[in-house]
């Protein structure tokens, strides 16, 4: 979920506008974690947008600070006594804004990944694009990160070893941005 910077207004999909600032929050419903007992396992979480060209931008956390301040909700101590698990939580801190809307202006796909195992190298999810904006095509040659990542899922051993681990999940967000209001 995003908030328009200086505003109440919060948006997870329809229009942003080019010069728009936006800062990012993780949101719980009250029926989940009613259905917890108010209790979530912190995990790790990467935001990234791919725009229309297939161009992968890693938002949070920043890149290359790897797995800085990116676990949520922030565990405490086992001497703590452990609050209630918030129903928002802005991933930046107190920042305020985490990302500007800008050209190319078109439809833009946001994604949450969580998961309770860090990813070793989060900067793999800033990518270039499939295509680029005057060529509309595939660019030849070399594969970007994303494609090299999941060329690598699978062994040649054998067994019932899982091949994809089952403890991470994946939320989109589709926004259409424009150029400035006039």
């Amino acid at each position: 979920m995003f908030r328009e910077d200086g505003t109440d207004r919060y948006v997870s999909a329809g229009e942003v506008f080019g010069g728009k600032k936006y800062k990012m929050y993780l949101r719980a419903s009250e029926a989940d974690l009613k259905a917890l007992h108010n209790s979530v396992a912190p995990r790790y979480a990467y935001i990234f947008a791919i725009d229309q060209y297939g161009k992968g931008t890693l938002i949070f956390p920043p890149l290359g600070r790897g797995n800085q301040d990116n676990v949520f909700p922030i565990p405490v101590s086992s001497s703590e006594a452990k609050p209630p698990a918030p129903l928002l939580i802005p991933v930046s801190g107190d920042r305020g804004y985490d990302f500007e809307v800008a050209e190319p202006y078109g439809t833009d796909t946001y994604f949450l990944l969580t998961s309770l195992d860090r990813i070793d190298n989060p900067d793999i999810l800033d990518f270039d694009g499939v295509r680029s904006a005057s060529a509309g095509a595939r660019a030849g040659g070399q594969q970007n990160p994303l494609t090299a990542m999941l060329s690598e899922v699978g062994t040649t051993s054998r067994g019932a070893k899982p091949v994809v681990p089952t403890n991470w999940s994946i939320e989109r967000a589709q926004l259409v941005s424009k150029p400035p209001e006039k």
